[in-house]
């Protein structure tokens, strides 16, 4: 692991909290919505670590995950609907807290076990796609 390859990621980790932050807690209008703190901390923690395993193990799928550039073909339309409804989860949670629109009961099942299972669904495809790529590369 290099330390240019070290800061990159952990610029795109600080700078991925804050805007998940921004998103969950301005329309929200206040810090002290707890829900929200534990979903950053069960969303954040557990990246946190993959991350350094990914960049102690396995540099070398770190760095192409670093240079990846762009969408694949045909894939832009999906990539817009999943930023789209990323937005409007993000903002429609803060702004039911915020004005008290839906009354669920406390402890109602939301995100605690889907982060934990999406994060070892990554892990598995990292694993597997290790040698794969979408551009080649020649050495001379």
């Amino acid at each position: 692991m290099t330390k240019k390859l070290f800061f990159q990621a952990m610029g795109k980790f600080i700078l991925g909290a804050v805007a998940v932050s921004l998103l969950r807690f301005l329309p929200a209008g206040t810090l002290r919505y707890w829900n929200r703190w534990l979903l950053m901390g069960i969303l954040f923690i557990p990246m946190f670590f993959a991350s350094m395993v990914m960049l102690l193990r396995n540099p070398g799928t770190a760095e192409k995950a670093a240079q990846r550039q762009g969408a694949a073909s045909g894939t832009e339309a999906r990539d817009r609907l999943a930023r789209a409804d990323v937005l409007h989860g993000g903002c429609s949670g803060g702004a039911d807290f915020r004005f008290g629109w839906i009354i669920r009961p406390v402890g109602s099942p939301g995100w605690g076990g889907r982060v934990p299972a999406g994060l070892a669904a990554l892990r598995g495809v990292l694993r597997e796609n290790a040698y794969l790529s979408r551009t080649v590369e020649v050495h001379k």
